[in-house]
């Protein structure tokens, strides 16, 4: 794609952060966030 030089800029960093989150299992990929929402679904599911 032909994203200007700050939007490719922005996107990149966003990126890196993204990867350091699943990498360290932070924010929504902490594995207590993951069992909350995994249980829910399975409270849902069995509706």
């Amino acid at each position: 794609m032909n994203y200007s030089s700050q939007i490719d800029f922005i996107l990149k960093e966003n990126v890196k952060i993204l990867v350091d989150w699943i990498n360290n299992s932070k924010g929504p990929f902490s594995k207590s966030y993951i069992d909350i929402w995994y249980k829910r679904y399975l409270e849902l599911k069995n509706r």
